[in-house]
């Protein structure tokens, strides 16, 4: 049966003007008649005209997507990114954004274009028209177009922190699982540690962050700190060969590309993996074949692209928000570290 201001006018016995006024919570009625009117609707499922425009609101806004801004060919990442990094964080995106009864699009812009990504001649129909719930911004765009993506969208970066209100940041927590591997290595003995890594890069943070992590669990673990220990993988074997004559015996690798690589290096120097020199890495990745599996960190791209739907879609209305969403690392385990 359909429930309508007729119906309720008839069990009452009201007049449907005196009912349609209730509804709208109009003072002029009695109160007692307000109440009367409002309980038998609720009873009924009968929707309120404000109710039904909320819905309505909300129905028109789920048919708006989240869209993955994505700057396609970043040369400062690793060379597969396009083959399983962005794959991964949009699989992640698209299970969040059907369990959130919204949808996904995606928005490609190759490398030369990026300084005119935010101009809204180049955005396809739906963003220029403004009908998107957000942006996900994937691999790093020069701050002025991100200055200008969040004065127009509600925007959240995966892994790359932008420091500009508007723009929240989800990625993994780097310096807690740089600790947590230096802290394998010390567990297991060693005393006389190396971090390899790059030069630090100001469009990029997360290496600051792991060599951060690194130095946290020497200094806690109250050894000391060299800073020869330190080194650098553009002047790599002859520094490490002479760091190893001085003792070390455990390296913090800044990826699993790294490790591998150096382990490579090493094998071919006639030192073995762990009996000789105990590795970690970051990342994950597959081990080479003839190599030992390295003790790392996984990246966990797919939840990392699940989060940032998430937070983009918070309730959170704020234009001046800046949230940062650390997800706590996941170990893989390995066989690079051992007992001295």
């Amino acid at each position: 049966m359909t429930i309508n201001q007729n119906t309720i006018a008839t069990k009452l016995n009201l007049s449907i003007a005196t009912v349609s006024r209730a509804l709208k919570n109009d003072k002029a009625i009695n109160a007692k008649t307000r109440t009367k009117v409002l309980e038998m609707a609720k009873e009924a499922g009968y929707i309120l005209p404000q109710q039904r425009a909320k819905m309505k609101r909300e129905k028109e806004r789920n048919l708006y997507p989240v869209c993955a801004f994505i700057q396609t060919d970043d040369i400062i990442n690793a060379p597969d990114a396009k083959d399983y990094i962005i794959p991964q964080y949009i699989t992640g995106m698209s299970a969040a954004a059907s369990r959130l009864d919204t949808s996904l699009m995606t928005h490609c812009v190759p490398l030369e274009d990026q300084d005119n990504a935010a101009i809204p001649e180049n955005f396809p129909m739906r963003l220029r028209e403004g009908h998107v719930r957000g942006l996900i911004l994937i691999n790093r765009f020069p701050d002025h177009v991100i200055r200008q993506l969040s004065s127009q969208f509600k925007c959240v970066s995966i892994a790359y922190d932008y420091n500009i209100p508007g723009v929240s940041l989800i990625e993994l927590n780097n310096q807690m699982a740089s600790k947590i591997l230096t802290e394998k290595l010390i567990n297991a003995g060693h005393r006389n540690i190396a971090y390899i890594g790059g030069p630090p890069c100001e469009r990029l943070h997360w290496p600051l962050a792991r060599l951060a992590g690194f130095m946290e669990a020497i200094s806690l673990a109250g050894l000391p700190f060299d800073h020869r220990n330190i080194i650098d993988i553009n002047n790599l074997m002859p520094t490490l060969k002479e760091r190893i004559r001085q003792g070390v015996t455990g390296l913090v690798c800044c990826s699993d590309r790294t490790g591998y690589e150096i382990m490579k290096l090493l094998k071919s120097e006639g030192f073995s993996i762990p009996e000789d020199i105990s590795m970690t890495g970051f990342d994950a990745i597959s081990c080479p074949e003839g190599l030992t599996k390295l003790c790392s960190v996984k990246q966990q791209n797919e939840k990392l692209g699940e989060a940032a739907v998430k937070l983009l879609l918070s309730d959170n209305n704020d234009e001046e928000y800046h949230h940062k969403v650390f997800l706590p690392p996941e170990v893989s385990e390995g066989d690079s570290i051992g007992n001295i």
